[in-house]
C-alpha cells in the first residue's frame, strides 16, 4: 500500500465518515489532517522500534580513497545513514566491516569504542600511519574513522542502518514488506483511539498491532541460533 492508501484504510477502519475519506494526504486539516499525520508516525515509529530489523540493514561497498581515514554517507551513496554497523556480528561473531586487499583477500577490521580509538590513533605517533586499514570506530559527529590511513584504492564492504523513510506524498511506499504494512494502520488507530477516549475500540486495535508486530518480528530479525 501506497501512503494515501494507508491513510484511506485508517479512516475507514475509524468510520471517519463524515468527512469522506482523504483524497489526498496534502495540506488536509482537521481530523483529516490528524489521520495524515498519525499515519506518518506510526510508520516512524515501527521502523525505531527494533535496531536490527532485516529489511533497514543496507550494504556497501565502496573503493577508500587513499589518504582518507574519513568517511561519511557520501562516501558510500547513502543520504539517508542513520548508523555504522560496525563490530561484530552477535550470530556469527565475525567482524562486519571488511576491507578487500588488492589480492581479493578479505580482512575484517575490528570495531573499537571511539575513545580508545581516538586515544590510541589519533593522539598518538601512529596517527600517520599509511596501510592497510585494519581497525574502525564510529565518532561523535556520525563519521567512520579507519585506521591505519588507506595507502591503496582498497575496497571497503560494510552495512549501515538507514534513518527512518518518512512518508509524506501519496505514491510514497512503505520500504518494510508490504505483506506487513497493516501493522502501521493498526499503529495509527490506537493514537487515533486514545485522542477520541474510544479505549474498548482502541483495546481491540492494540490486539491487531500486537499480533502484526509478533508476526513482523518472527519475518523481519534475524534468525537466532544455538552457539
Amino acid at each position: 500500500m501506497n501512503f494515501l492508501e494507508l491513510c484511506r484504510r485508517v479512516a475507514a477502519e475509524s468510520r471517519t465518515v463524515d468527512n469522506g475519506l482523504p483524497a489526498t494526504v496534502e495540506n488536509q486539516r482537521g481530523r483529516l489532517g490528524k489521520i495524515v499525520t498519525w499515519t506518518a508516525e506510526a510508520y516512524v515509529e515501527i521502523q525505531n522500534h527494533r535496531l536490527d530489523w532485516i529489511w533497514m540493514e543496507q550494504a556497501f561497498s565502496v573503493p577508500l580513497v587513499i589518504g582518507q581515514a574519513k568517511m561519511d554517507k557520501s562516501d558510500v551513496n547513502a543520504d539517508r545513514l542513520g548508523a555504522w554497523l560496525i563490530g561484530k556480528d552477535p550470530l556469527t561473531g565475525r567482524e562486519r566491516l571488511l576491507v578487500v586487499d588488492h589480492s581479493g583477500q578479505f580482512k575484517p577490521v575490528t570495531a573499537m569504542p571511539w575513545a580508545e580509538f581516538r586515544d590510541r590513533y589519533i593522539r598518538s605517533a601512529e596517527a600517520e600511519r599509511r596501510d592497510l586499514p585494519r581497525y574502525c570506530a564510529a565518532d561523535p559527529l556520525g563519521f567512520l574513522r579507519l585506521w591505519p590511513t588507506p595507502d591503496q584504492a582498497y575496497t571497503l564492504n560494510g552495512l549501515y542502518r538507514p534513518s527512518p523513510q518518512r512518508l509524506s506524498k501519496n505514491d510514497d511506499v512503505p520500504e518494510m514488506p508490504e505483506e506487513h504494512h497493516m501493522i502501521i494502520v493498526w499503529k495509527a488507530l490506537i493514537t487515533l483511539s486514545a485522542h477520541d477516549e474510544a479505549f474498548p475500540q482502541g483495546g481491540a486495535w492494540h490486539g491487531k498491532w500486537i499480533s502484526a508486530l509478533s508476526d513482523l518480528t518472527r519475518d523481519q530479525l534475524p534468525e537466532m541460533k544455538f552457539a
